[in-house]
């Protein structure tokens, strides 16, 4: 057989493998998209839940155990916090795990933030596990673009979560107003508040 009769043939070849190469490679960059986007948007998910977390923990730090705090017995109803009668030391406010939950739930009906993440869900632990911290945790299933079907096909799809505690402090001076320190998610926030609360 001639060299000119083989030619053709090997040509037709080449292209074969080079259209294979080119379908591997588009189906290589389409997977390598589709895990920067999936993993983009759980990211801003997780970025948008911790923020609401944190204000949610923030707000129900403020849930004083009004019981304990105005204790009979001048330590606020926390060990070691002794200062006057009806007024805790310098220390945290004491705050009870129901009202933190009753917090929670109206913080995330009021907040903006909290109705853009559809089916976000209050799970534990939520509460105060001391007495004096307030723990939030957050929960909302993520749509994952490109592979939500497939996610969903294998299960109920992709869930993320996210945690936050805060704690109220109080430190007691001459001064008519009390200062206050609101600390969640590793920062802190400062807040004012005019004397005690009212029974």
């Amino acid at each position: 057989m001639s060299r000119a009769a083989r030619g053709p043939g090997r040509r037709v070849d080449d292209d074969g493998q080079l259209v294979l190469l080119v379908l591997v490679y588009t189906l290589l960059a389409l997977a390598l998209v589709s895990v920067v986007v999936s993993a983009t948007a759980v990211h801003l998910a997780r970025h948008r839940l911790q923020a609401v977390a944190d204000g949610a923990a923030l707000d129900a730090a403020d849930a004083l155990d009004r019981q304990r705090f105005y204790a009979a017995d001048g330590t606020g109803g926390l060990p070691g916090q002794a200062g006057p009668a009806g007024v805790p030391g310098p220390g945290g406010l004491p705050v009870a795990s129901q009202a933190v939950r009753q917090s929670v739930d109206r913080y995330l009906a009021s907040s903006d933030e909290a109705r853009a993440l559809p089916g976000l869900a209050v799970v534990e632990p939520t509460g105060s596990p001391d007495s004096l911290t307030a723990q939030v945790s957050l929960a909302v299933p993520v749509r994952v673009p490109l592979l939500s079907t497939l996610l969903t096909a294998w299960g109920s799809g992709l869930e993320v979560a996210v945690g936050s505690r805060a704690q109220a402090r109080t430190t007691l001076s001459s001064a008519p107003a009390a200062v206050s320190r609101v600390t969640a998610g590793g920062g802190t926030s400062p807040a004012r508040s005019t004397g005690t609360p009212a029974p």
